[in-house]
């Protein structure tokens, strides 16, 4: 199992355990498309980490097209394929 490079020290471990978290979430449809998520300080609150553990979490989430972050707006899941977790398909 490798780290993402995001990831550094015991923040890995917060930051993958809050992206499996907000996928689950995704999956079990407790967010929907274009739900907010607060911002990058309500994550950390509500996960009981710090906020540069969110902070890597946020930006694998967001790679992965799961959240689309705003600055000053906060976090939103996306409308479409990517509100499920799911990769369009190549056409």
């Amino acid at each position: 199992m490798s780290v993402h490079p995001l990831f550094v020290g015991k923040s890995a471990t917060l930051a993958s355990r809050i992206v499996a978290e907000v996928r689950e979430a995704l999956f079990d449809k407790r967010y929907r498309p274009g739900d907010f998520l607060g911002t990058e300080k309500d994550l950390a609150a509500r996960h009981g980490v710090s906020r540069m553990a969110a902070r890597d979490a946020l930006r694998t989430l967001e790679a992965l097209g799961i959240v689309e972050i705003s600055r000053g707006a906060g976090i939103t899941t996306p409308q479409g394929p990517a509100a499920t977790g799911a990769r369009p398909r190549p056409a």
